[in-house]
């Protein structure tokens, strides 16, 4: 009971937090609404009993009896729409803030937090929880205020109960009705629990389930033959998930909740034997009271059942938001609060960047970077190899500031990467991943979102394009950079793998166009032939000329023609200098070129 109580505590304050994101002259209507709405059932109540004295009498007053139950039916029928509209504008708002936190709480978290097993799953329990608009904090708040006309009834038929067979008899049916309320509360409250421990299980099932039917998967799914194998994974999941939720089903609603109907029913029994008493004791009983005591009676004993606007949207409602509170908590250990202004450079200058003694691991014990020292002048272009996981794309993740050093630093124009502004320096960077992602977004949108610029050139947009070989793309599209590159989308089309990275490339190229500081390519030619790449770069670096520009690659033909290259190895910088230095010491650099031009003939 104490852990009920404490809930009941804890949900209060959530309710409160999201309540005061509504505006007030909504709540204040919903409330009103939900109220006359919960008054609309005693209205009724009344008018029955009134209407039963008037019919066994002489019929004076039935006509005013018969208007309080029409009213009182209009009201439950006509509100009913009403509610449910305020219901979801309550709902619409509070999940809108929510999505809010949950984007700005992972924007505000380092990439280190982000990759934690417990953060990621519980930012994928409140992105598919607002994805489902029912089990949402904002179906949660329009179900607490349905309550409202829930209880308004209760206080209403109490007070019709007292009226006609004394006080004590009210409050004993009030005791009656809240008892029943928090019996049938403590049983969802448990079964909740049992469901929130199974969402592993359910995770994999709709993992299982999208592998089947999303469109973007078909393809492979069917070309591997795989329907058969996911049917039958996914019904041995399915068996799996359910089979203890079905056992804790008949735990907690089988007997026990027969027990509590069985209670309930007695004591509604003696509620209205005394009422029926107390009524007896003061003369005969009228036909009208002893329908408004049964009725009343009939309130307060039902007052156990499960409310179907309210119980199951709270009772699931406010686990996402645990869910992005306990994702808080968890990025709080990595505090990014605002920091001081950049150095007073140009916004377009080139960044110049120093790695000093670098040290850095994923785990700890085991260093990735191992005292990294590595100079990237201003307006020049640097060339990063080394063999795979080397520790190259982890680098770029520290220059970037997704992660900070265990111990060195990342200077910028001088200054520590730490006591810059973050964001602002984020901001000035182009980065190319050889793992770039597709946007279900339009052509334009595709190009110029990592620029930091609000304003779009559309002139640019083009030229962009247009150098990286997209121009007949561009020619046959018929809303032009409108179109929306996914086939699910109204009027969109489909890019080739090829197309897609070279659009990567131009949203690169578009950034430094409009004010990039610093440019960083991660293999980004990495499903293209040695051929391929050399002559993609001897490109790109001709077009970037001038921006300070870090190339990471584990084929040394490909960034000949960097300004200085550096070798990575084994967590450190072992060589540096320009393509013929390097080849004139004959060290690892030499070595290495020598092996992949003998097998490329290069």
């Amino acid at each position: 009971m104490r852990t009920v109580l404490r809930r009941r505590w804890h949900s209060f304050v959530q309710y409160r937090t999201f309540l005061g994101w509504v505006p007030a002259w909504l709540l204040a209507g919903v409330v009103m609404l939900h109220v006359v709405a919960g008054l609309a059932v005693p209205a009724v109540l009344w008018g029955m009993g009134l209407a039963v004295d008037a019919a066994t009498r002489s019929g004076e007053g039935l006509a005013f009896a018969l208007l309080l139950c029409g009213v009182g039916l209009v009201l439950q029928q006509g509100l009913a729409p009403a509610q449910v509209w305020a219901s979801a504008e309550v709902s619409q708002r509070v999940d809108a803030r929510v999505s809010s936190a949950l984007v700005e709480t992972c924007d505000r978290s380092g990439l280190r937090a982000l990759e934690d097993d417990l953060v990621v799953s519980r930012v994928r329990d409140v992105s598919e929880s607002l994805s489902s608009r029912w089990d949402t904090p904002g179906e949660a708040t329009g179900g607490a205020l349905a309550l409202v006309s829930r209880y308004v009834t209760l206080a209403a038929s109490v007070g019709l109960l007292g009226w006609v067979a004394g006080w004590w008899v009210g409050l004993l049916g009030l005791v009656i009705a809240l008892v029943n309320r928090l019996g049938q509360t403590f049983a969802l409250s448990v079964w909740s629990t049992v469901n929130r421990r199974r969402a592993p299980n359910r995770r994999r099932m709709s993992y299982l389930r999208e592998l089947a039917t999303d469109p973007l998967l078909a393809r492979e799914v069917r070309k591997l033959r795989l329907h058969g194998w996911l049917a039958q994974r996914y019904r041995w999941e399915a068996r799996r998930h359910l089979a203890p939720l079905w056992y804790a089903r008949r735990t907690v609603l089988g007997w026990r909740f027969v027990g509590y109907s069985v209670v309930s029913l007695a004591l509604g029994g003696l509620l209205l034997w005394l009422g029926v008493a107390h009524l007896s004791g003061q003369g005969p009983v009228s036909a009208g009271q002893l329908t408004v005591l049964i009725q009343a009676c009939v309130v307060c004993v039902l007052f156990g059942v499960m409310f179907p606007e309210s119980d199951i949207r709270m009772l699931y409602g406010l686990a996402p938001w645990d869910s992005l509170r306990a994702v808080a908590d968890t990025l709080a250990v990595e505090p990014r609060a605002p920091l001081p202004a950049s150095p007073a450079v140009p916004p377009s200058a080139p960044a110049a960047v120093r790695v000093d003694g670098v040290r850095f691991g994923y785990l700890p014990g085991l260093d990735v970077l191992a005292g990294v020292d590595l100079d990237l002048p201003a307006g020049t272009s640097t060339a990063l190899v080394g063999v795979n996981g080397a520790g190259k794309s982890t680098l770029v993740k520290l220059l970037a500031g997704y992660y900070s050093p265990d111990t060195g630093e990342v200077r910028v124009d001088g200054a520590p990467l730490a006591s810059t502004a973050g964001r602002v320096w984020q901001g000035g960077i182009a980065v190319l991943f050889q793992d770039y992602l597709t946007y279900q977004l339009s052509l334009r949108e595709n190009v110029v979102m990592q620029s930091a610029r609000n304003s779009v050139d559309d002139q640019v947009v083009v030229a962009c394009l247009e150098q990286v070989g997209l121009a007949p793309v561009v020619a046959r599209l018929e809303r032009g950079l409108d179109t929306p590159l996914s086939r699910l989308l109204p009027g969109g089309t489909e890019l080739s793998g090829g197309q897609w990275q070279r659009l990567a490339l131009a949203r690169a190229l578009y950034a430094v166009r409009t004010g990039a500081r610093l440019l960083v390519m991660d293999e980004p030619t990495s499903q293209l032939d040695a051929r391929g790449e050399a002559e993609f770069y001897r490109q790109f670096l001709e077009l970037t000329e001038g921006v300070t520009t870090l190339v990471i690659s584990h084929r040394f033909s490909s960034v000949r023609r960097a300004d200085r290259i550096a070798v990575l190895d084994g967590g450190v910088i072992t060589e540096r200098g320009s393509h013929d230095e390097l080849l004139a010491a004959g060290g690892t650099y030499a070595r290495m070129f020598t092996a992949q031009a003998a097998r490329y003939g290069l």
